[in-house]
């Protein structure tokens, strides 16, 4: 049973002895002084503020309510009186390590005699031999004995010595007048007296003992003290500051890189912060466990170690933007969980770095390789490309901790390197699209939109028609060879591209030059193709701009590039043709023969040729390579279709077509010519019938002036 001076324990045996005492008279409180006893106090260091005691006190005389009992008399009355000797033992045990460890917590079980000595027969020394007492029990040191004021003393005591630190523990030894008594420390192994004052070390460096001698005394006596130990092998001894960072470039958002870095720190130089308590010596650098037990201990303010992270931050975050070489902002803070809200902050028996210390900041950067950004990174990965990521894109080589990297793609894959090796990496998508070959079709549509009579002609005699035709050249773009449009660098690995990176790079002005000058080049084709099949020079050619912005237009999925929907380059122009016909009343007909457009092959393109004419037009065709076909809209109309794949080689065909127009369509195109005759004829008519009733009109009297002698005959 463990007992405490003034528990009621003691109560009861103070209780029990009054009532088996019945030949001891109580008297006033006696003084310890009139005891004379042998003593050994040994302590057994558990750890660095908790110590086992054992406590063995030789009485040769000892004063219970003022009689003194010599070693003979205790003998002789011990089985009546023996619990009153063991409370004054305690008694006095209580008293001296009260005094020697003053503001400790002491736990003292009950004494215990040694039977051996009860069984000595008495002599003529009525003083020895000695009644031999043993007092186990322990004692936390507190912050009253250490001379601070720390609440966790025992925690911070335990978590210095196992980093590194020396503990100076100080000591008053005390002794009544007639005691001898024996201070002994009992090292541990683990640990080692570093330093000892007024007291003697044994040869194995286990046992550090003090003597204090007040034999033949009349007041107590003291004696001061100290020793300074320290752990053999503490389990962190750091020499220099450890601190790395994880830097994490996540492309998961798509429109942005995402830089999230974490600054671990496991071991600081706290040297400048701390602030140590007298008892304390050779701590400069702590794990992080230490830190977080000194804020605990109050050795440092939260404000200071906040001040000493943003510094280590702020030169970090310096030598990480100058070693990456782009603009970003970056916004940083101390992670929390890791310092006043960590659930495991410190094991004093075992004070490491983990959890670290950590700071956490994040930003964004859109162009994290060379000038590219990242939807467009990314868009090279999911259509089939690859980008092979070395030291010439991502250096960081020179920045000033240690480093874990990595890159992670919108699929969780990722790729990682350190500081001993620098990145060497293909960042690629397995499920991405697989190309050998390019895509490409060319669609040339000629419209065959009105037919009007050449009435010019026909003043001169000559039958014409004069056709409006609406010519337009598409140019489907699916996939096509990355050369063509633009040079990539050579950490690029994309022979291929297809409509979709096409779009995206347009959008991200990857190719803006690049496209511009595509554009102009196959409007210089456009016109010269258009040229050859309608048989007409000098064809003024335009881009329809409207179709390209429409076929730009995508539902912007990076993970799923595709070239289901091709990029439309179109070119327009509008012209005329002229074509002889034969005219006959029975039937009721209007011919055109022998007419032709001139179809060419395209390498690598696979083209259609499409002559599209009004509804009403019978058509008849036949090419001299036999591959033409007649066709029909939904509305009707009919259409004369060549077609020519991309490996045909350079072959041209040369389409002749025949046109009969229905009635109808005969009497529209001679409608303006009737109409002409009809307005002609009235015209004539009208005069004509002007001039008859110009002739029938009766004639008008003569007026004639009469002179001033005739006027005067009137008279």
């Amino acid at each position: 049973m463990v007992v405490k001076r003034g528990i009621s324990t003691v109560c009861i045996l103070l209780i029990v002895f009054s009532l088996s005492i019945l030949s001891i008279t109580p008297v006033k409180a006696e003084s310890i002084s009139t005891s004379w006893i042998d003593a050994s106090f040994e302590f057994s260091f558990l750890n660095g503020s908790y110590l086992d005691i054992r406590l063995r006190l030789d009485v040769h005389n000892i004063t219970v309510y003022n009689r003194i009992y010599g070693a003979d008399e205790i003998r002789e009355v011990y089985n009546e009186e023996g619990a009153a000797f063991r409370l004054k033992v305690f008694d006095y045990s209580m008293e001296i390590l009260g005094k020697v460890f003053k503001g400790c917590k002491i736990n003292l079980d009950i004494p215990r005699e040694d039977a051996s000595s009860l069984n000595v027969p008495a002599d003529e020394d009525p003083y020895n031999p000695p009644v031999i007492f043993y007092i186990d029990g322990n004692i936390s040191l507190g912050s009253d004995f250490f001379g601070c004021d720390i609440d966790n003393i025992g925690d911070l005591v335990n978590g210095l010595l196992d980093m590194g630190g020396r503990i100076r523990y100080s000591f008053t030894f005390f002794a009544p007048a007639s005691w001898n008594i024996s201070y002994v420390f009992n090292v541990p192994d683990y640990m080692s007296p570093e330093e000892v004052n007024g007291g003697t070390v044994s040869i194995d460096g286990k046992k550090v003992t003090w003597k204090v001698k007040n034999w033949g005394g009349k007041d107590w006596k003291s004696k001061e003290g100290y020793m300074i130990l320290k752990e053999a092998d503490p389990t962190s001894l750091p020499d220099k500051e450890n601190i790395s960072a994880n830097i994490t470039f996540d492309m998961s958002k798509i429109d942005a890189t995402s830089v999230e870095i974490y600054l671990d720190i496991l071991s600081l130089d706290i040297s400048d912060i701390v602030n140590y308590p007298d008892f304390v010596e050779g701590v400069d650098i702590v794990p992080s466990d230490g830190v977080r037990l000194f804020l605990e201990s109050g050795l440092i303010s939260p404000m200071d170690l906040q001040n000493l992270l943003d510094n280590k931050w702020s030169q970090f975050e310096d030598n990480f933007i100058e070693s990456l070489g782009k603009n970003i902002s970056l916004s940083s803070c101390m992670d929390v969980n890791t310092t006043t809200n960590c659930s495991s902050p410190y094991n004093t028996s075992h004070m490491d770095s983990y959890p670290p210390l950590g700071i956490i900041a994040h930003g964004d950067v859109e162009r994290l390789l060379d000038n590219l950004s990242t939807r467009s990174v990314l868009g090279i990965i999911y259509s089939g490309g690859a980008i092979n990521v070395d030291k010439s894109l991502i250096d960081l080589s020179k920045l000033r901790y240690p480093f874990e990297a990595k890159i992670v793609l919108p699929n969780g894959k990722n790729y990682s390197w350190n500081e001993s090796s620098d990145i060497n990496a293909t960042l690629s998508y397995d499920n991405a699209p697989r190309y050998t070959t390019e895509k490409k079709e060319r669609i040339v549509e000629i419209y065959v939109k009105s037919m009007d009579l050449d009435l010019i002609d026909l003043l001169t005699g000559k039958s014409n028609v004069v056709s409006q035709l609406d010519v337009k050249d598409r140019f489907l773009i699916y996939r096509v060879y990355t050369d063509e449009l633009l040079s990539l660098p050579h950490w690029i690995d994309l022979d291929i591209l297809n409509s979709d990176l096409l779009r995206l790079f347009i959008e991200e002005k990857v190719i803006d030059e690049g496209m511009n000058g595509f554009i102009e080049e196959r409007k210089n084709l456009s016109r010269d193709l258009l040229c050859s099949v309608i048989k007409q020079n000098g064809l003024k050619i335009y881009l329809d701009e409207n179709e390209l912005k429409d076929s730009l237009v995508w539902d912007g999925n990076i993970m799923d590039m595709d070239d289901y929907k091709p990029v439309n380059i179109s070119f327009f122009s509008i012209t005329t043709k002229k074509s002889g016909f034969s005219f006959s009343l029975i039937p009721f007909s209007l011919t055109i023969k022998n007419e032709s457009f001139e179809c060419f092959a395209i390498p690598e393109e696979n083209i259609t040729y499409r002559f599209i004419f009004p509804k009403g037009v019978k058509v008849e065709c036949n090419d001299s390579l036999g591959i033409s076909r007649i066709g029909s809209l939904e509305d009707g109309r009919k259409y004369i279709e060549i077609e020519f794949s991309r490996d045909c080689g350079l072959v041209s065909s040369t389409v002749y077509y025949s046109l009969e127009l229905s009635p109808l369509m005969v009497f529209l195109i001679f409608l303006p010519l009737i109409a002409m005759f009809l307005i002609i004829t009235a015209i004539v008519t009208i005069l004509i019938l002007l001039n008859r009733r110009r002739r029938i009109r009766p004639r008008a009297p003569e007026y004639r002036e009469v002179s001033e002698e005739q006027t005067d005959n009137f008279r």
